[in-house]
This record gives C-alpha cells, sequence and structure tokens, in this order.
C-alpha cells in the first residue's frame, strides 16, 4: 500500500515532468487525482471519474508519456519504501555499535582542562554534548560552557585540541543564559541538553542549571507564534529569490537560497511549536515527529534537504517552494494580520509561477 503523503508524490513529481509542456494548474490537479485513482483503484474507475482526461491523453502524446514515466517513478518509491524498513531493522542502533562509540571522557582529562580554563573572571564550567548524553563517536568535540559573573567579561568561542579530541569551549554569562530563557527562539535550542557541572564557584551555575530544568515553554506560546509569523513574512522574500533562480537556471544562485530557505522554514516550525532541541543529530527527527511523518510538509523537507530520491538541485527549490506554502498552512492559525498578506501573496505567487513554460 501506499504511503499517505501518496499524493503529495504524485503531485511533487508531474509538477517536474510538466515543467516544459504546463498545461495550467487545474488540469494539472486534475491529472495528479487521476494518477491516484489509477494506481490506487484502477483502470475503470480513473476512466469514470475523469472521462475529459483520458480523452486528452488520447490527443497528447507528450501527456501519456507523463503519465507512464510518473507511474514508472511512484513504483520506484513503493519498492524503496517497501525494503528500507527492513533493512533498517537489521542495521543495530549506533549506540550499541562500539566502533561508533567514543570512550568516556575521564575524570582526570576533565579536571585538567578545568585547571587549564579556570581564571579569576569564571565562576563556573559545565560538560555538555555528546559525551554527557553517552552518544558521543570518535569524531565528536568535547563541549564546554565558561561562565562568568560579568558580561563584559565574555570572550568569543574558541577551540583547542587536547589528547586527540577537539575541545569546544564558549563563553556565557548567568544574566545572558537567564535573558535567553525568555526568548523562545533561543529557549528552544539549550533546555533540552543534558549537562554535568565541573566548577561552580558560588553556587550560581547549580541554580541556573535548577531553574533550565524547571522550565516551561507555555508562557513563552505567545511570543513563539509572532516569532514564527513575523519571520515567514521575511522569508517571501527568499521565496522570490528562489522563482529567480529557478526561471533564470541559476544553479549556484538556487544551491544557496535552498539551503537558506530549508533553513529558515525548519527554525519556524521548531519554534513555533516549542520542539525543544535535544541535539543537532535529532533536529529534523523531532521536527518530523511533532508535524508528521507522514506529512506534505515532511515530504517536502526531505526532498528540499536531499534526503529523499536523488534530487537535483531544481528539483530541490521546487520542493522548497512547496515547503514554504505546507508551513505557511501549518501556521494559519497564529499568522498576525499585519503579516499574513505578504504571507498569502508568496504562496499565490508560487501557485501561479511559470517556471520553465
Amino acid at each position: 500500500m501506499y504511503q499517505p503523503i501518496f499524493y503529495h508524490r504524485i503531485e511533487h513529481v508531474l509538477r517536474i515532468c510538466l515543467e516544459e509542456t504546463f498545461h495550467g494548474t487545474e488540469f494539472q490537479n486534475k491529472l495528479t487525482m487521476y494518477i491516484e485513482i489509477l494506481e490506487t483503484q484502477g483502470t475503470e474507475q480513473a476512466h469514470q471519474q475523469f472521462p475529459e482526461i483520458v480523452c486528452h491523453l488520447e490527443a497528447c502524446e507528450v501527456c501519456r508519456t507523463v503519465v507512464a514515466d510518473t507511474q514508472s517513478l511512484l513504483h520506484e518509491m513503493e519498492e524503496i519504501e517497501n525494503v528500507m524498513p527492513r533493512d533498517v531493522e537489521k542495521t543495530p542502533p549506533v549506540q550499541e555499535d562500539r566502533k561508533l562509540q567514543a570512550p568516556p571522557l575521564s575524570d582526570q582529562f576533565l579536571n585538567t582542562l578545568v585547571t587549564e580554563l579556570d581564571n579569576d573572571d569564571i565562576v563556573g564550567i559545565i560538560l555538555g554534548g555528546s559525551y554527557v548524553r553517552d552518544e558521543a563517536t570518535p569524531y565528536s568535540d568535547v563541549d564546554l560552557a565558561c561562565f562568568v559573573a560579568d558580561s563584559s567579561k565574555l570572550q568569543p568561542k574558541r577551540f583547542l585540541y587536547r589528547e586527540g579530541r577537539l575541545v569546544s569551549i564558549a563563553s556565557k554569562s548567568i544574566e545572558g543564559i537567564r535573558s535567553d530563557l525568555t526568548k523562545p527562539e533561543s529557549a528552544i535550542l539549550f533546555t533540552a541538553g543534558r549537562r554535568r557541572i565541573l566548577l561552580d564557584k558560588d553556587g550560581s551555575v547549580t541554580k541556573l542549571m535548577q531553574d533550565i530544568d524547571e522550565f516551561q515553554w507555555k508562557p513563552l506560546q505567545t511570543a513563539a507564534d509572532k516569532y514564527a509569523s513575523f519571520h515567514m513574512m521575511l522569508l517571501a522574500e527568499d521565496v522570490h529569490k528562489v522563482l529567480s533562480a529557478l526561471l533564470t537556471s541559476n544553479q549556484l544562485a538556487l544551491a544557496y537560497i535552498v539551503g537558506k530557505l530549508l533553513f529558515g522554514l525548519t527554525g519556524i516550525v521548531a519554534v513555533q511549536r516549542g520542539i525543544l532541541v535535544k541535539s543537532d543529530s535529532t533536529y529534523y527527527q523531532q521536527v518530523y515527529e511533532m508535524v508528521g511523518q507522514a506529512s506534505a510538509w515532511t515530504y517536502y523537507h526531505r526532498i528540499a534537504s536531499g534526503i529523499d530520491m536523488a534530487a537535483t538541485v531544481r528539483e530541490r527549490g521546487m520542493a522548497c517552494l512547496r515547503l514554504y506554502q505546507e508551513t505557511a498552512q501549518l501556521l494559519r492559525p497564529v499568522l498576525q494580520a499585519e503579516h499574513r498578506e505578504v504571507v498569502e501573496e508568496a504562496v499565490s505567487v508560487i501557485d501561479h509561477a511559470r517556471i520553465g513554460e
């Protein structure tokens, strides 16, 4: 059986196939539904429900070829999906494969780092990241945060190597983190992570970690909705840049702007839905689970990010435009009046674009 996103896959494939022979949005929508019924209910049902499509296909050799190519691609997708779950089940979890695990950090190694980094400005040091989660690989960095009492003493982030490990050293202030807890776009990035206190001179770091553990998202939801609405409006500019790059076949410009738009849309959904990010490696998975693994949003996101299919840059660009539309639909209930007109117009511009016509 096909996945619930079957219709969206037909739509995406058709948009690619019909770029050079575009008959209009209404025709494309009917052809999409025709193929869906053809594949799920059989030829007789499809012909009964869409006799005008049948007549068109008899007269248009190009569209007959498009239908045949689309069916072939859909069958290939189904075969891949039928194989993938079995392959995944046979693959042992990363945590169980010792070859992929880094040895734990010794107390001596950590104590030596603390001694090296400590000075009169620092009030505490914590360890975060994959080593605290017991998910470190041989290439994982050692994530340290050094807290200073005076924000004017903050230092730029720096890196160093110790015993073959890359050590990441961030400079933080207690007041700065407390301020970040009031901003939804920053609160999602560190409230869900695990931490280990290595140094706490005055108890302020321990108190901060306790407050983070007790963090509640609900008071930030209104601010999160406003953030998402505002940034959806801002991304209308990137939508037009993607359309321009598609129109002029500027592959380099398209590759850049697709990455920018994809990053922005993912962040908007994460913030508005209050997804407390556990780590970089779980970020996309957490968003997919929140939006729905079988949703159209997830489907287009996977294509735009290059996870599914051997998509060309052009295909990723078109998927990213669809992702903007799906994001607008998700956020429709929270779009602010001052942003809604621009977002809805951008959605309409995508619908009426004649890329490759």
